[in-house]
């Protein structure tokens, strides 16, 4: 499933970390047989996962940063997963610096790595 998220989105194997994660956190969140269709989130948590915060892995976002505190920035980002210390979105931008943000608008039908002349190449 990993590899599988990582071609959908058109991304080299240097991702393959974040794929497996997110993957991992895919699984523990969906229902399994094995559990009564329960969740192992919900087994260990006792609340219902929460399905809409799922994004398509690799696609366009666009974090809400600042630069300074009353001016808001934002980018063309790859989406790389969820965070695992907040419920923050993982998202990289095209100079390599990673950003965990909450506040995160998504292109899930675009892909910044496949197009050709990409500046995610460089990363």
């Amino acid at each position: 499933m990993g590899l599988t998220i990582l071609v959908a989105a058109s991304l080299p194997i240097k991702f393959w970390g974040e794929s497996f994660v997110t993957t991992i956190h895919v699984i523990n969140t969906l229902p399994t047989f094995v559990l009564q269709n329960k969740s192992p989130h919900e087994i260990l948590f006792k609340e219902k996962p929460d399905y809409t915060r799922f994004k398509v892995f690799g696609c366009a976002c666009y974090p809400l940063y600042y630069k300074h505190k009353v001016e808001f920035r934002s980018a063309c980002c790859l989406f790389l997963g969820y965070s695992l210390n907040s419920r923050g979105y993982i998202c990289l931008s095209p100079e390599g610096k990673t950003y965990v943000s909450r506040h995160v608008v998504f292109n899930e039908n675009a892909f910044p790595y496949s197009t050709p002349n990409n500046v995610f190449k460089k990363v």
